[in-house]
Order: C-alpha cells, then structure tokens, then sequence
C-alpha cells in the first residue's frame, strides 16, 4: 500500500485536516510503511486526518494493525479515491474489499460515498501448491474480539465467515449502518 498527502480542494487554514490517500494491496509491511509516513508527514492525534482509502485488501494481521494505526491518530476514512481527473482534483468512488474493511474498522469516523464498493469474503490464505486455507476458530475470535473494540458488530465477521469460498459480499449502506462499520450515512 501506498501513502501520499493531498491538497484539500478547498481554501481553508490551519483548521483545516491532514488529507492523507491510501491506496493498494495491504501487506506486512504497510503498518510499518504507514507508521513513518505519519511520522514524516507530522501527522498527530491533536490534529485532524482524513484519509481516502482505496484497497481490494490483503493481509488481515496486517489490516488490524494499520486500524490500530488509524485509531491512535484519529484518523476519519472515506472509501474513495482522492485524484485528480478531467483537470479537477478531489475524491472519487473507491473500493475497499476483504482485508482493508478491518483496516478500515480502526478510523474513528469511516464512511462510504455511494459512488464506492466496500465488500467482505471469507478470509482465506493462498498456498504454494496452489490450494487455500480458510480462517480457524482461533483466528476469527481474534478479528471479532478486534471488530468489537473499534466499536463495530462482530457480527459482520460471522457473516462473512459464513460465505462460500470465493463469494464476496457488497455491503449495503444499511448492512453497514446496522453493523456501525459506516458510522455515518454519506
């Protein structure tokens, strides 16, 4: 994954959010990679960051920590792309899928414009020899126990757990409301 500041598309001060965009696969290293961009960008919990995330996911340790990341610094996240297109700059749709919905648990406020997809599957790890293995108990009480400190229903973990091998489920803005994973209507 990768983390770029962006100019807010609107004159404002000193008031104004860290605009920070975040986009692609989340690996092992992105907690990490993400911790020394805040550090280099001087982001803080004292001031506002708002962060464009856009990801079809990845790693759900990985995911988990960055979330802890994004709760340490306050961060309120909007599933969308921040770019500039057609010479006008600002957010667009986005995606965030499978691992980067428990990434994006961990944002203080988390919303997704109708113009973005946010999707969930049963979480899977792809072996060497081609096969996969599915989550263990062990593993999906650990993801609950997370979702439920962020403040979000379990609940969305059971569902998703609950899917068949390679069905993914588009989340509604009422799924998401009714599982407080969105903590606002857009």
């Amino acid at each position: 994954m990768t983390f770029m500041a962006a100019p807010l598309a609107t004159l404002c001060d000193s008031k104004c959010p860290d605009v920070v965009v975040a986009s692609g696969v989340i690996d092992a290293e992105t907690p990490a990679v993400f911790h020394e961009f805040a550090a280099r960008a001087a982001l803080s919990p004292g001031r506002p960051v708002l962060l464009y995330l856009d990801s079809p996911g990845g790693n759900v340790a990985a995911s988990m920590e960055l979330g802890a990341e994004f709760r340490r610094l306050r961060v309120a996240a909007i599933i969308g792309r921040y770019a500039v297109e057609g010479g006008v700059s600002g957010a667009f749709g986005g995606q965030c899928a499978s691992a980067c919905v428990y990434a994006w648990m961990g944002a203080v406020r988390r919303v997704a414009p109708p113009a973005s997809r946010v999707a969930l599957h049963r979480m899977s790890e792809i072996l060497d020899a081609g096969g996969r293995t599915f989550a263990d108990r062990r593993l999906i009480a650990i993801v609950e126990r997370y979702a439920a400190h962020m403040g979000v229903s379990p609940r969305i973990v059971a569902m998703a757990e609950s899917l068949a091998p390679d069905q993914m489920w588009a989340l509604t803005p009422s799924a998401m409301l009714q599982t407080r994973l969105a903590t606002s209507p857009f």
